[in-house]
């Protein structure tokens, strides 16, 4: 089976991706998993990372942090992962120890070494080699462009709202436009997940997962019919 890769071999936007391809695949060590990729988002963040905004990045490196896949190889029989498990990915690995991560703020991990796009191959692959705490278990039944999406796309607004916005019902909120267009709409439309979450309660207590899942397959149904009613309208996209 080959593997192929979409690679940055420099900064700059003008410098095309690098295809490259290998008859052998990557072979996970301990502490990691091999996807064979799904779906993979392209993010703001890989044109920030193409254009050298970032002044780290491994090159060559492939970019993608929204990754869907299934588990295909594991790098020990300790691993918390299974061959054939759906995960979809975080930006980055955690140590599960530090501040920040006792404190559910993963993203802030003060230990963190690997990053997808940056430090480490991204999602532009058929295969990805990716640390196990980089990872999150994905429903059969959650489709595979929801799920890439989930942790950045959709985490980054659902973030600002609910853990820092903490918007009551009934208060005004105000979702500023930046070159993120997505993000502001999603924005719009978690307002409403937000009220029906502080209705019910945290998303940790048993049934609350399935909740955010058909919370967010919801709002992906009404951006689509928002994109479809603007279509037929003429309306430029």
């Amino acid at each position: 089976m080959t593997w192929r890769r979409a690679q940055m071999i420099a900064p700059g936007l003008d410098i095309p991706l690098n295809i490259t391809e290998s008859e052998e695949l990557p072979q996970p060590l301990e502490g990691w998993v091999r996807l064979r990729v799904e779906r993979c988002g392209v993010c703001h963040r890989d044109l920030i990372d193409r254009a050298g905004r970032v002044p780290f990045v491994n090159f060559p490196v492939a970019p993608g942090h929204e990754v869907c896949g299934v588990i295909e190889a594991v790098g020990s029989a300790q691993s918390r992962w299974s061959v054939g498990e759906r995960v979809a990915t975080f930006h980055r690995d955690a140590c599960g120890a530090c501040a920040a991560c006792i404190d559910d703020e993963r993203g802030l991990c003060e230990r963190a070494v690997q990053i997808l796009g940056i430090t480490i191959d991204g999602g532009y692959s058929n295969h990805l080699l990716a640390p196990d705490s980089a990872l999150f278990s994905v429903p059969d039944t959650l489709d595979v462009r929801l799920a890439a999406t989930l942790a950045c796309t959709y985490g980054t607004a659902w973030r600002a709202l609910s853990r820092w916005g903490e918007p009551q019902p009934g208060d005004v909120v105000v979702v500023v436009h930046d070159a993120a267009r997505g993000r502001r709409r999603l924005g719009r439309m978690m307002l409403r997940i937000v009220a029906a979450q502080l209705a019910i309660g945290p998303t940790r207590r048993v049934g609350g997962w399935e909740q955010a899942v058909a919370l967010a397959q919801a709002s992906a149904r009404s951006a689509r019919r928002c994109w479809r009613r603007r279509r037929r309208h003429g309306a430029t996209i």
